[in-house]
């Protein structure tokens, strides 16, 4: 689960995803909040970095499926084990 201080997201007009996150790594309310996430997506496209140390992704939503587990990398989660081997 995110916490709303670690992440900070923003919409951006069609096509300008990456200036959006650029400005979102740049915002005083970024280093405000401490956040260590930034997100920008326009509908179509979602770009995300993790600030320290910046690992990014970058897809188009139709494609969402295909990444979801690079999402767990950027938020630090890791699955130690696949859920259909439990018992």
């Amino acid at each position: 689960m995110l916490q709303r201080g670690n992440i900070q997201i923003k919409t951006s007009a069609e096509g300008e995803v990456g200036v959006t996150l650029d400005a979102l790594r740049e915002s005083a309310a970024t280093a405000a909040q401490t956040a260590n996430l930034t997100l920008a997506t326009d509908g179509k496209e979602l770009q995300a970095e993790v600030l320290e140390g910046g690992q990014t992704v970058a897809y188009e939503f139709p494609n969402f499926a295909n990444h979801f587990g690079c999402s767990y990398n950027l938020v630090r989660v890791s699955i130690a084990e696949p859920l259909y081997e439990r018992r």
